[in-house]
């Protein structure tokens, strides 16, 4: 069996992303991109936060993952539900807890 590995790819640092996951502590911000990790099946970017540090975060969490004319995720991403539709259960279940 090939032992599993990770490839980064290292990006000038002139494009930036926003993190719109509902359910991620950093939703919101934009961080720059300073490079993508492939593991396995999976992608990472790995981010500059506005304080210089190093964030990596799963491209499914981020803005780039997002169709540009649907706010729906990518077929591949095993999840039955689109971005509206999550942010709408995070209140949804905000409402619940408060």
């Amino acid at each position: 069996m090939p032992a599993r590995t990770n490839q980064t790819t290292h990006l000038d640092g002139k494009e930036f992303v926003t993190i719109t996951h509902p359910f991620h502590p950093r939703t919101g911000e934009e961080c720059k991109i300073i490079g993508i990790r492939k593991s396995t099946n999976r992608k990472r970017l790995i981010c500059q936060d506005a304080d210089g540090n190093e964030v990596s975060v799963p491209i499914e969490h981020t803005n780039m993952y997002m169709s540009a004319d649907s706010n729906q995720q990518s077929p591949e991403s095993g999840c039955d539900f689109g971005y509206d539709e999550l942010v709408e259960l995070a209140h949804i279940i905000n409402e619940i807890m408060c």
